[in-house]
């Protein structure tokens, strides 16, 4: 086990630093080493769901081979973990900077490492580590600070760091005089709530000037329930006016505008000479709400509908609702009354000892803090804040009407990406789609990059979903595609509502013919005289019962229909209805997967759930010349490890396969299957474990592109009998029988890669130097297409040449004669007609026979010549 800690009382650049060391050690486990500083604490009450730590009592540490500790190189500092220090075994690296002076921060030091190995930076990530940096230098005024520490800070802002988080989580020291003047703006101040935001007015007087209102307003933030702080400060006979906000619903330079002061939506000023202070505080509560726009609320983030569970439900029973639905916490509802909510901490706590038969109601916690769907998200992120908890029900009139969690306030907080510190231990975090900054239409890209057909049947379906009054996606593989500007003709439609209706809608909207699959709340549109196919589905969220079962299925949301996909790039979509037709609902960061070529699941649970998604995953990864994300190719490894696939049924695995050999990447594919371990799991004798089969699947895979093209005889059918075949050449007739009826291949199939592996010896006829052209006939004639494309390949110049004269004037030969003309030469019918087409047909083709008459011809002589031996 490697564990990554720092020292107890963990401030922002020790916080910062072992968030850092976790991307340079990707194997460490993070952990706290002892207690955390108040402005820690504080920011990780918010950003516990996403920023993985465990505490100190969970690690083992007999169980530790490295130990890696940032900003502090004293044992002393580092609690429990101190003994670790004298343990000759563990191996020990230290990263700080307190000995030295070459950097004001340690993740200063640790951010130049990243930058150096060219490691990709979350938005959140770079705030963090930010963080540390100006914590550690004072915000650059300590005498330590050094040019690395500013060279790494413009860095991280270029990385996207946020200042106003920054300035949210840092406290700033006052003068003596600035904490005089602090101490009585909170004496004279009042707080007035306007479209759900808090606004502090504070005012006074004072003889002298003070310097630095800024800090003070800023200070203000942290002791006062607020969002917004203006304060009207009378110094000699100017009256000073400083505005701060941490949101953008209020428009700060509008507001002073009137005063004629400048600066921009979160921070103003403004001086007033010969005003009273009573006068200004009454015009800025009269004319505040003008500059006021509207406010998110929770009816605006909250997730709907909400999963609940009855008291009596059991600890294990609610753990596997957790499970299937990817939550962290669950109402708790009686008689259509929130009663209670229990998290999954509390769940797997109580699993932890042995009492998953328990009841939920005795663990779950009743006194349950609620909001209204009208409640703000300013409002809602301090209630998080203050009683430290990660969801909040939405309840109206007494009724559950969503939830919001962290997850929903960390969109609005951030703005933009976050994702989790382990990235698929849950849910990817995103932007939420209805962020005006990151918001993204492809209404002009798929004008100009798709079919003009497939772009006005988009166009027409959505006015038709406008019609009927549904929400409708265009979603997957298609969207992927779109982005990667790839031809795609499946076009794949969810509706949020009944698909089925919807569909049959549209079937008769465009004429065309459905078919309906009522399991899955799908149908097919087959449209006439198209090209493209239509795939209709319900928006749903599936759950698996257990391991590689086949899913259960329950309409949803587009958010929750999107989460059930395999991997990120797959999980986006775009909506067709016209008043945002193109907009991009991308909650998991796709695009962004798409733009580092990362395949990535979307949960811890994903290849256990289904492992066919192993197969896929790799499908994608050569496909589109990929790569695994490093936490889903581990986990693909510990679902192979477990035998996860072994739960599939022999017909999935088999299907996952066929999937493959139509691929044109399918001879990489194959190869890096076996190279991750997966072939063991069920082939009974196989093994890619040289360099000669490895290159011939990829010869396999180059030579079927080449002769696609241009060989009349080939189809795309035959790509199963070809690969298996390669896949298999070297192993005894009684392996490949029991590798293809363990999976249960076709018989069709089966009996065509036998036909190859009986008949290579016969083949081999065609390497002899000189042959007649009825000695090749002889020789291929029996043989179906696939045997001989396949021999064309595994030979090559020895062969190929032959096998192409066979395909291209041979295999087609025919005697023109029929048994009728034998007859009338007087020869009676019997066994002796395939004896004389046998021989004559070899004549035809040695002698390049045109007409009827010569085969009548040497039909004759052939039989007489019989005749001669038999009297002979």
């Amino acid at each position: 086990m490697v564990i990554i800690t720092s020292h107890t009382n963990l401030d922002f650049d020790g916080l910062a630093s072992m968030i850092a060391a976790r991307k340079l050690h990707p194997q460490g486990i993070m952990v706290y080493s002892g207690k955390l500083n108040k402005n820690v604490n504080y920011f990780m009450s918010l950003h516990k769901d996403v920023i993985k730590i465990l505490p100190p009592s969970e690690i083992d540490l007999n169980k530790v081979s490295k130990l890696i500790v940032v900003d502090t190189s004293s044992p002393k500092r580092t609690g429990k973990f101190s003994c670790l220090f004298e343990n000759s075994r563990v191996e020990k690296i230290i990263y700080d900077h307190h000995n030295k002076t070459e950097a004001g921060a340690t993740v200063t030091k640790l951010v130049e490492k990243i930058k150096n190995k060219n490691l990709s930076i979350t938005l959140l990530e770079a705030t963090v580590f930010a963080l540390g940096i100006y914590e550690d230098t004072g915000f650059f005024r300590y005498s330590i600070t050094t040019p690395r520490d500013l060279s790494m800070a413009a860095y991280l802002l270029e990385k996207g760091a946020n200042l106003q988080v920054i300035s949210d989580f840092l406290e700033y020291p006052l003068s003596e005089t600035q904490q005089s003047l602090l101490e009585e703006l909170i004496s004279n101040s009042i707080i007035l709530n306007r479209n759900g935001i808090n606004i502090l007015l504070a005012w006074c007087e004072t003889s002298h000037y003070v310097e630095g209102l800024a800090s003070i307003a800023s200070k203000l933030y942290d002791i006062r329930d607020c969002q917004v702080v203006i304060l009207t400060v009378k110094m000699d006979n100017r009256v000073f006016i400083t505005a701060r906000s941490k949101v953008d619903n209020l428009d700060l330079a509008g507001l002073l505008s009137r005063f004629n002061g400048g600066g921009h939506k979160r921070a103003a000023s403004a001086v007033v000479k010969s005003s009273s202070i009573e006068s200004i505080i009454s015009e800025i509560k009269t004319t505040i709400k003008e500059h006021i726009v509207s406010v998110k609320r929770a009816k605006d983030i909250m997730s709907t509908p909400v999963k609940t569970i009855p008291p009596e439900s059991s600890i294990n029973e609610a753990y596997g609702v957790l499970i299937k639905y990817g939550h962290t916490g669950l109402p708790v509802v009686k008689n259509d009354k929130l009663i209670g909510i229990i998290s999954r901490r509390d769940i797997e706590k109580a699993k932890h000892f042995g009492l998953g038969h328990a009841p939920v109601k005795g663990f779950m916690r009743r006194k349950v803090i609620t909001i209204s769907e009208n409640t703000s998200i300013y409002e809602i992120q301090e209630l998080m804040i203050n009683n430290n908890i990660g969801r909040l029900p939405v309840i109206e009139k007494g009724k559950l009407k969503g939830i919001v969690t962290r997850t929903d306030i960390l969109r609005e907080l951030h703005g933009s990406t976050i994702k989790r510190n382990s990235p698929v231990k849950d849910l990817y975090i995103f932007n939420n789609d209805n962020s005006k900054a990151n918001k993204l239409n492809l209404k002009n890209t798929m004008k100009t990059k798709l079919d003009t057909r497939v772009f006005n049947f988009l166009i027409d379906v959505g006015k038709l979903a406008d019609k009927v009054n549904v929400e409708l996606y265009v979603v997957g593989g298609f969207v992927r595609d779109l982005l990667l500007e790839k031809p795609n003709l499946d076009v794949d439609l969810v509706v949020v509502g009944d698909g089925i209706n919807f569909a049959k809608q549209v079937a008769h909207h465009f004429n065309a013919q459905i078919t309906v699959h009522k399991r899955f709340e799908t149908a097919s549109i087959h449209m006439k005289n198209e090209k493209f196919k239509v795939d209709i589905s319900t928006a749903r969220r599936e759950f698996y019962e257990y391991p590689a079962a086949l899913p259960k299925v329950e309409r949803s949301s587009i958010k929750f229909d999107l989460y059930r996909r395999d991997f990120t790039i797959n999980s986006m979509a775009v909506s067709l209805n016209q008043d945002r037709f193109g907009d991009l609902f991308d909650y998991f960061g796709g695009k962004r997967d798409l733009e580092e070529k990362l395949i990535r699941v979307l949960h811890s649970l994903s290849f256990i759930e289904d492992p066919t998604r192993i197969f896929r995953a790799i499908r994608f990864e050569q496909r589109l010349n990929f790569n695994l994300e490093a936490e889903t190719c581990k986990l693909a490894g510990e679902a192979i490890k477990d035998k996860a696939i072994l739960e599939l049924t022999p017909e999935r695995i088999r299907d996952e396969l066929m999937l493959i050999f139509q691929e044109s990447t399918a001879g990489k594919i194959l190869y890096r299957l076996e190279e991750i371990g997966l072939f063991k799991n069920f082939f009974i004798d196989f093994k890619i474990n040289n360099d000669a089969k490895k290159q011939k699947l990829i010869e396999l895979q180059n030579y079927l592109k080449t002769i696609e093209a241009k060989n009349n005889y080939f189809n795309k059918e035959f790509h199963p009998v070809l690969y298996l075949s390669t896949l298999m050449y070297d192993l005894g007739r009684k392996e490949i029988v029991a590798n293809l009826k363990k999976l249960k291949f076709p018989k069709s199939i089966t009996r065509s890669v036998l036909l190859i592996h009986d008949n290579v010896n016969s083949v081999k006829i065609l390497t002899s130097e000189t042959l007649q052209p009825s000695q090749i006939y002889d020789a291929l004639k029996r043989l179906p297409v696939e045997a001989l494309i396949w021999y064309s390949f595994f030979y090559k110049e020895r062969v190929e040449g032959r096998i192409a004269f066979y395909l291209e004037q041979l295999k087609d030969t025919k005697l023109i004669i029929t048994g009728n003309d034998l007859k009338k030469l007087g020869i009676m019918p019997g066994a002796v007609y395939n004896t004389i087409k046998s021989q004559l047909i070899k004549i035809k083709i040695d002698k390049g026979l045109k007409t009827k008459e010569e085969e009548l011809k040497y039909a004759k002589k052939i039989y007489e010549e019989m005749g001669d031996d038999e009297g002979a």
